[in-house]
């Protein structure tokens, strides 16, 4: 990013569980590619990156805390 963040409040939407899903694995996929050196697991069990995982989801609306 380039180092401005844009807020934005849409409200509640529904969002279709298959977009739901591949929206997460596209985020998945993108935090994978910034650490190629770590397995999936490793990647799981990193408290940091699971927290931003969980923050970026929950920002886009992908979270059950955001439903």
């Amino acid at each position: 990013m380039s180092g401005h963040e844009l807020e934005f409040d849409f409200g509640p939407c529904h969002i279709e569980p298959e977009t739901r899903r591949a929206a997460t694995r596209f985020v998945a996929r993108r935090i994978a590619a910034e650490h190629p050196h770590l397995t999936a697991a490793e990647l799981a069990a990193d408290p940091s990156i699971r927290a931003d995982m969980r923050d970026l989801l929950n920002a886009l609306g992908l979270t059950k805390e955001t439903q």
